[in-house]
């Protein structure tokens, strides 16, 4: 009889431990879901974050353009070549040529700036 009675229990094993065993399957299953979403948000983090590196990357180039650029502002022949080419002035001794436009026909000048 003793041999009944084991068998008994064994059967009796599932029976007995359900309950534990649909909780340890939800918490099995919940857990995987948790990873799983885990998983998912560390891979869209780590796109952002590489994004965000390459953004920082072109700033520092801006960053470094700008400060050449100041860098050479402070040069006299900077301060010539923007004089020269932005706002049109010439040193004293620089030979200027003019050329009319078939627009400019009606507006011509002499050399004191007088309309013949």
């Amino acid at each position: 009889m003793a041999v009944g009675k084991k068998r008994k229990k064994k059967g009796n094993f599932i029976k007995r431990n359900f309950i534990a065993i649909a909780i340890m399957l939800v918490l099995g299953s919940y857990s995987t879901m948790v990873i799983l979403k885990q998983q998912s948000m560390l891979s869209n983090l780590k796109q952002e974050e590489a994004q965000i590196l390459d953004e920082l990357s072109l700033k520092e180039q801006e960053l470094a353009k700008i400060e050449k650029e100041i860098k050479d502002a402070e040069t006299e022949s900077y301060i010539e070549n923007v004089a020269r080419e932005e706002l049109d002035l010439v040193r004293e001794n620089d030979i200027v040529y003019r050329f009319k436009d078939e627009d400019d026909s009606n507006n011509d000048v002499n050399e004191d700036g007088v309309k013949p």
